[in-house]
């Protein structure tokens, strides 16, 4: 089973990018980089569930090499169960990282000068799309390898 470390790289998504010179939001009329943020958080709700999903392919893996009663499907067992734990450890800490993004939705607006724009903010936006580019692709091979996978398992013989 592929682990799903790649997925770390996912909360780049949760992060927010804020927009230089942006005015605050006057009267509704705007955004406010927290209420940006807020709205993103669906990225780690979705980073959440799918934590929790590859734990239970994982943990139903283990099911299926404590079946086989040898010394090796022991260990991978053992193993599997171990990486389990710590895929819904990811998935609660996503879920933590969402409800502090939507709690930011509170936050009131604030001015964004231009003129004093952190020089650091073009390279770090760049960044963040190269990374979320390079996840894009990787989640696509996964999704395709997945499709394998599911018409492996429908057509293996009932137990």
């Amino acid at each position: 089973m592929k682990s799903f470390v790649i997925a770390g790289m996912m909360i780049l998504f949760a992060s927010a990018t804020v927009y230089a010179g942006e005015p605050a939001a006057a009267a509704g009329a705007e955004k406010t980089c927290g209420q940006k943020i807020a709205e993103k958080a669906v990225l780690p709700t979705q980073l959440a569930v799918v934590m929790n999903a590859v734990a239970g392919t994982v943990e139903a893996h283990a099911k299926w090499m404590t079946a086989t009663k040898t010394k090796e499907s022991a260990a991978e067992a053992k193993a599997l169960t171990a990486l389990a734990k710590e895929h819904r450890a990811a998935a609660a800490s996503f879920t933590k990282i969402a409800a502090h993004m939507q709690a930011m939705a509170k936050l009131p607006g604030a001015p964004h000068d231009p003129a004093l724009l952190d020089p650091t903010m073009a390279a770090a936006v760049k960044a963040q799309a190269d990374a979320v580019g390079e996840m894009i692709k990787l989640l696509q091979q996964e999704q395709a390898e997945l499709d394998q996978m599911q018409k492996m398992l429908a057509a293996a013989p009932p137990k």
